[in-house]
């Protein structure tokens, strides 16, 4: 096993860890995740894998399959990223919305009495 090799696994099992740890997700994106974290340790210690996969799908080698690859999944975290952004500014929203009113409330009942 080459040092990258150890690098590599290093850091995926890192990520998988703080995957588990700081995330609380269902139990099916759990094993998502331990299927995606199992398949790039496989790629990572057998290499030639990914090219035998990528001749398979007519990509020509394993690096370049898993660059398109890479760049498909940043593009689908990217649009949930972006889509989550969007809730949380209408959640934030109707929460000052709601405090502003409540607030205009409060002022009007405190000049009446």
């Amino acid at each position: 096993m080459s040092s990258i090799q150890v690098i590599l696994i290093l850091g995926i099992l890192g990520s998988f860890l703080t995957y588990l740890s700081f995330f609380r997700s269902v139990l099916f994106d759990r094993f998502a995740a331990l299927g995606l974290f199992v398949l790039l340790f496989l790629a990572v210690l057998f290499p030639n894998a990914t090219t035998v996969v990528a001749n398979q799908l007519g990509v020509g080698r394993g690096a370049d399959l898993v660059l398109y690859l890479f760049a498909v999944g940043t593009l689908f975290c990217l649009i949930l990223l972006y889509t989550q952004l969007g809730k949380t500014k209408q959640v934030q929203t109707e929460i000052i919305r709601t405090l502003a009113i409540n607030s205009a409330k409060k002022a009007s009942d405190d000049v009446a009495h």
